[in-house]
């Protein structure tokens, strides 16, 4: 149960990451549109 725990929150942790970074790329791409 424990390595299932901890490959399940590795698992999550991984996609959430990717999301945040995905996200900020696309605010940051936002962002300079508007100032430019």
């Amino acid at each position: 149960m424990i390595w299932i725990m901890l490959a399940t929150l590795a698992v999550v942790f991984v996609v959430g990451f990717r999301v945040l970074t995905s996200g900020a790329r696309k605010a940051i791409r936002r962002l300079s549109v508007r100032l430019n």
